[in-house]
């Protein structure tokens, strides 16, 4: 805002745009005031042809005029800039961890050094340094892009993410009745029609197909913004505790998940990966590529 004191980083970088256009402007000046006396005197050349009263002050005049300094070539510039982003970039990657831990302490949620980023409550948070951006991701999907590399910002969003993801409640028996809705769609889909025997679809589908029946049963100006649609992290949390539910589990006809063969993992259109602890998004879990519906 107006009138706040600038940061001592951005204020360096300030200080080498000033300096190469004070000498760019120092310089254009100066040939501006040459330019000038040459123009008087071709002009005075052309209406009175007295070559030595012209010439000779003319010489005078430019042996007057101080020389400016060479001002910083383009080249220059470009390479000044670049060695103080490359300060500035090392600064951010040793100091911003210290920040983002102090952050999580003050909203007390834990955090974890990962080898990609940082592991902050149940996600995962992924830096660029290069573009001053920050991602939050859960079961291995994107939760939130594009952040702002500022710590109270990341860790402000991941305890309104935990409440609103984790921490909602899961309604099973509405979860069932849209799953099995997405699964027979998702068939349909793919073969024309529903088989005779068990119901079996892959999972990404599935996902696609509830994901378009819960948002398309919530009013637009119901929803506060776009991140509050039903994406893969929900599903993943609501499917893999329905699965393992009492309901399910001791069902006469439980619903099972289908284990992703070793080419279909790590591909979100073949499989989907579900945590082995929901509370901890970015550990070990398992990457299923199906989901499997006895008929009874």
């Amino acid at each position: 805002m107006p009138g706040e004191p600038v940061p001592s980083d951005v204020a360096a970088f300030i200080e080498v745009i000033e300096r190469a256009v004070k000498g760019l402007n120092d310089h254009c000046n100066s040939l501006k005031k040459i330019s000038a006396r040459l123009e008087k005197t071709k002009k005075g050349l052309k209406t009175k042809p007295a070559v030595v009263t012209q010439i000779h002050p003319l010489i005078s005049e430019l042996q007057s005029i101080k020389p400016t300094p060479a001002p910083a070539t383009v080249p220059q510039i470009i390479e000044s800039l670049q060695v103080q982003l490359r300060g500035y970039q090392l600064k951010l990657q040793n100091e911003f961890p210290t920040l983002l831990r102090t952050a999580c302490e003050d909203s007390k949620l834990p955090l974890q050094r990962l080898a990609d980023g940082f592991g902050i409550g149940p996600f995962e948070v992924q830096l660029d340094i290069a573009r001053e951006k920050a991602s939050i991701h859960y079961a291995k999907a994107p939760v939130v892009m594009d952040l702002p590399l500022d710590a109270p910002t990341i860790v402000h969003h991941i305890s309104a993410l935990k409440q609103n993801l984790l921490d909602a409640p899961i309604d099973f028996s509405a979860f069932r009745r849209d799953l099995l809705e997405a699964v027979r769609v998702a068939i349909a889909r793919r073969d024309g029609r529903l088989p005779v025997s068990d119901m079996r679809a892959e999972l990404p589908a599935v996902f696609r197909e509830i994901s378009f029946i819960r948002n398309s049963t919530v009013a637009p100006g119901n929803k506060r913004n776009a991140s509050e649609d039903y994406g893969l992290p929900r599903f993943v949390l609501e499917l893999k505790a329905f699965i393992q539910s009492d309901g399910n589990v001791t069902g006469s006809a439980p619903i099972k998940l289908e284990t992703a063969v070793i080419e279909n993992t790590k591909n979100p259109k073949k499989s989907v990966f579900i945590p082995k602890d929901a509370a901890i998004g970015f550990g070990e879990g398992t990457y299923y590529q199906a989901i499997i519906v006895p008929q009874r």
